[in-house]
C-alpha cells in the first residue's frame, strides 16, 4: 500500500484511510516454501492471479525472488471474474504444471468450493491464501485468519466512532496466521504429507 501510494506509511496512513494489511507480499515466499515441502519434486508452479483485484507488484517481486532461490519456474495465469475460472483452469491443465498457487483474492474466498473443485478435477496440488479453501476441499492454505481480522477491524471502527481520525490510526497487521492442510484432498491427489509438515499445521481437515 505504501509502494502504490495508497498510504503514507503503516504507522500514520494519513488522509481518511486506515485498516488492516493481509501481508500478502511477505507471505508469498512462505507459501511457496510450504507447497514445495508437500510437493518436493515440483519444478514448474502455475500462479493464478486477478489483476482486477490488485496488480500484486510486490507479491510478484517477492515470489519471483523466492522461486529463483528455490530453483522453480513460475507460470502466471490471469483471470478477472468468476466466469473466467473454468477456462483458465483448463489452460493451466494444458500446460501440465506440477502444482498451483493462487494469490489472495475475493473471488477465491467467495467461491471457495468452485475453485477447489476445479483444482481437484485437474489434479493440481494447490496452495491457497485462506483457510476457507481447504475447509471447502482444497489441499492447503497459509495466511491470516480472516475472522480475526474482522474483529480487529471492528475495534478500529469503534475508535473512529469515538472521534479518532482514520488517518491517524496505524494500519494493523494480522495477529494470527494459519497453515491448514486437507488430508483427504492430499489422499485424493496421491500426495503424501510429510510428518514434519503435519507438525507445522495449525489445522488438519479430514
Amino acid at each position: 500500500m505504501v509502494e502504490l501510494g495508497i498510504v503514507k506509511s503503516f504507522s500514520h496512513p494519513g488522509g481518511n484511510i486506515t485498516g488492516l494489511s493481509k501481508l500478502t507480499p511477505e507471505l508469498a515466499p512462505k507459501r511457496l516454501q510450504l507447497l514445495l515441502q508437500l510437493v518436493p519434486k515440483a519444478k514448474r508452479i502455475a500462479v493464478l492471479w486477478n489483476p482486477a483485484y490488485s496488480e500484486f507488484r510486490a507479491d510478484w517481486r517477492e515470489l519471483r525472488a523466492a522461486a529463483q532461490v528455490l530453483g522453480v519456474t513460475l507460470a502466471p495465469f490471469e483471470f478477472r471474474r468468476v466466469d473466467d475460472l473454468e477456462p483458465v483452469f483448463d489452460a493451466i491443465a494444458r500446460e501440465r504444471p506440477d502444482a498451483l498457487m493462487m494469490f489472495s483474492d475475493q473471488v477465491a474466498y467467495a467461491y471457495a468450493s468452485r475453485v477447489t473443485r476445479l483444482a481437484a478435477d485437474r489434479r493440481l496440488p494447490a496452495m491457497f491464501a485462506f483457510r476457507e479453501l481447504p475447509d471447502a476441499g482444497g489441499l492447503m492454505s497459509f495466511g491470516p485468519n480472516i475472522g480475526g481480522m474482522w474483529r480487529q477491524a471492528a475495534k478500529q471502527v469503534a475508535r473512529i466512532l469515538r472521534g479518532e481520525k482514520a488517518g491517524d490510526l496505524p494500519i494493523e497487521q494480522p495477529t494470527r496466521f494459519e497453515l491448514v492442510i486437507n488430508r483427504k484432498a492430499a489422499g485424493d491427489l496421491g500426495v503424501k504429507i510429510p510428518q514434519s509438515l503435519l507438525l507445522q499445521a495449525d489445522a488438519v481437515v479430514d
